[in-house]
This record gives C-alpha cells, sequence and structure tokens, in this order.
C-alpha cells in the first residue's frame, strides 16, 4: 500500500484554524519519529512499546484534525496488544507510517524547521 500513495497528502481538518497550524505543525513535524520508532521496536518484538506509541497517536491524531491517522494508529495498537505477531503488526505500522508521510507533504514548506519553543 505505501508504494502505491507516494504522492497522496493528507491534511488536517483543523488547517483552516490559523491559531491552531502551529500547533498542528509541530505535531506532524514528529510524526515520522514516532512511526520510525515503531519500525524499530518491531525488529525486536517490543509490541508493548509500540502499542504505547500507537496509543498516544491514536488520541492526537484525532485531536489534530487527521482521523484516518487515528484509526491506524488504533489499528496498530489493537494489534499489538492482541496475540501479536510480527507478520501481522508491520504491515500496520508501514501503513501508520505511510500516512505519517502524507501529513507532512501536507504542510508548508519549512514547517519543520521552526523551533517551535524558542
Amino acid at each position: 500500500m505505501a508504494g502505491s500513495q507516494t504522492n497522496t497528502v493528507l491534511y488536517s481538518e483543523l488547517r483552516d484554524d490559523p491559531d491552531f497550524l502551529p500547533l498542528i505543525e509541530h505535531f506532524v513535524c514528529r510524526l515520522i519519529d514516532k512511526a520510525d520508532r515503531m519500525l524499530e521496536l518491531i525488529k525486536s518484538r517490543r509490541f508493548d512499546e509500540i502499542a504505547q506509541l500507537a496509543h498516544q497517536l491514536k488520541g492526537s491524531g484525532g485531536g489534530y484534525g487527521y482521523p484516518t491517522l487515528s484509526e491506524a494508529a488504533r489499528a496498530v495498537e489493537f494489534a499489538s496488544k492482541n496475540d501479536p505477531q510480527v507478520d501481522q503488526v508491520k504491515p500496520l505500522i508501514l501503513e501508520l507510517s505511510e500516512l505519517c508521510h502524507q501529513a507532512t507533504r501536507g504542510l508548508r514548506a519549512g514547517a519543520c524547521e521552526v523551533d517551535f519553543f524558542s
């Protein structure tokens, strides 16, 4: 699935709120790191940590206007908690990772180069 959507862009449903946009950008700029971390964790079968990261994304994804991301994270969390198998969880993580990349492509140029808390 990931390879077939390389140009797809995922936008926040809240992107038209100028006051919320910096918070959305801050959230999205950290998504790739979280997805990459899950892919590292799957190598050592650390399903509990994967479930914890997915749980965080499940909650925050919807809050930042990304219900699709939230649903994908829910699937990763569920699979990681219920008789987890690498061959079942890894494709879900890859799907979530692709959505994270799609959300990043939806940001304005240079958004992730900003130091949000300086």
